[in-house]
């Protein structure tokens, strides 16, 4: 398995890596981020992130972004920050698998599966039910 500079990008990894593997392998060094930083900082990873896959096709490789494995890094306490995200933005983020990898859960329907907006309310319904958004 060969390791990642995240300057560099997320080249090196096979397809069969999830993000969060990805995420262990490259994470080991950075630092932790002050809880009470952790607002300005989603926002300032979520729009790195953004900013620099646009152009990139396929999910997958966005999911492996050096910021959108940050944000997974941050466990629970990204939660709150990725369901405001999705509850804000008039088009939705690909925060699904973060979601995923955090929790364990898939709330999304198979028939809403594709469909961004249906699968950013099933998370929010999630995400309410269990007071982690209003």
């Amino acid at each position: 398995m060969s390791t990642l500079n995240p300057s560099v990008g997320c080249e090196h990894f096979s397809e069969n890596q999830s993000p969060v593997e990805t995420f262990r392998i490259i994470s080991s060094d950075w630092p932790t981020v002050p809880v009470a930083e952790n607002s300005a900082e989603f926002v300032r990873l979520a729009d790195e992130w953004e900013r620099a896959t646009a152009g990139l096709p396929r999910v997958i490789d966005k999911l492996k972004h050096p910021s959108y494995l940050k944000i997974i890094g941050w466990g629970e306490e990204a939660i709150p920050h990725i369901l405001a995200d999705l509850r804000d933005r008039e088009e939705p983020r690909h925060w699904f698998e973060a979601l995923h990898e955090i929790t364990g859960a898939n709330p999304v329907p198979p028939e809403h599966r594709g469909d961004l907006k249906q699968m950013a309310d099933a998370w929010l319904k999630w995400g309410r039910n269990r007071g982690k958004i209003q």
